[in-house]
């Protein structure tokens, strides 16, 4: 008995395997769709994939220009200190030319002073282009602008550009000289015009009715004339501000002199730079007001025209 139902038990236990067998056996039909499905699943990860290496190398780009503007940026920066080197070379030539200059024009005026003493009293020929009246003149005094003189007719003072050229190098005549002797006078307006008062002369004779008939081409001149001095005037007070800028160099490097005598020198050195620039700010003010003036011509010329219109 017991071993009739030790058979059935093993009979049932073989269907049972079998049905467990049979239920879990998987259908042709449900591998395919599987099969799309993670066919699908796959063709999504190739994609982003696919997306990622895009990525990826637009990120690489990237780099690549950040790391030739860094580059670009250190060469920039590289050429700016060189420029800024190069600058300050330049402003050190430029002084030291600048220095040179005042040496040379020290030595130049200290010459200059000691050689027209030294002629007071002397007897000058002056007949090559004056006349032969001229040929013993006695030297009275010598100014920026002319050489003072007694003849037997009487006292009178040659313009410096009238004597012969051997006596105005002799005498180093020079017309800068006679600039900064016509910008030490500009203390008025009347002064800062007789600074320019050749030029105005000069220029005035083209602007006369007999050589301009009609008053716009009048106009014309007188308006081209007045720009011409108002640059003029500018580009002296650039002058002016350039012996400025100098001059407080110099002071600045007085400290720097290894001797009393050296800063001695560079101080006599820094003055005579601000006179530099004094005397370039004064012909620039003269200059401004001799533009102002003509201004004024200008503007009591058109309502001449606009009233006979």
């Amino acid at each position: 008995m017991m071993n009739k139902f030790k058979g059935l038990t093993a009979m049932a236990c073989a269907f049972a395997i079998t049905g467990e067998l049979q239920a879990g056996k998987p259908k042709a039909g449900t591998i395919e769709s599987e099969l799309i499905i993670q066919g699908g699943i796959l063709d999504s990860v190739a994609v982003r994939l696919a997306r990622k290496k895009e990525n990826l190398e637009v990120y690489r780009r990237y780099q690549e220009v950040a790391a030739e503007i860094a580059q670009a940026t250190a060469t920039l920066d590289s050429i700016k200190k060189e420029i800024a080197a190069l600058e300050a070379k330049k402003i050190v030539a430029g002084d030291e030319f600048s220095l040179a200059q005042l040496m040379f024009e020290d030595y130049r005026d200290r010459y200059r002073e000691s050689e027209r003493q030294a002629a007071e009293g002397e007897i000058l020929d002056l007949s090559e282009t004056k006349g032969d009246s001229y040929q013993e003149c006695k030297v009275l005094g010598i100014s920026a602008l002319h050489l003072r003189i007694s003849r037997p007719t009487g006292a009178e003072g040659i313009p410096f550009k009238e004597l012969p050229v051997s006596i105005q190098d002799r005498f180093q005549f020079s017309n800068e000289e006679a600039a900064e002797f016509a910008a030490k006078m500009a203390k008025s307006d009347v002064a800062r015009a007789l600074a320019y008062n050749q030029l105005r002369n000069e220029k005035r004779n083209l602007l006369s009715d007999a050589s301009i008939p009609k008053e716009n081409e009048r106009l014309a001149q007188l308006e081209l004339l007045a720009k011409n001095t108002h640059d003029e005037s500018a580009r002296l007070r650039k002058e002016s501000d350039e012996w400025r800028e100098k001059a407080a160099r110099y002071w600045k490097s007085i400290g720097a002199a290894s001797s009393q005598s050296g800063r001695k020198s560079r101080e006599s050195l820094a003055s005579r730079a601000e006179a530099k620039a004094d005397q370039y700010f004064e012909l620039s003010r003269a200059a401004r007001f001799e533009a102002d003036r003509i201004d004024g011509e200008i503007h009591d010329l058109k309502a001449q025209i606009k009233a006979e219109d």
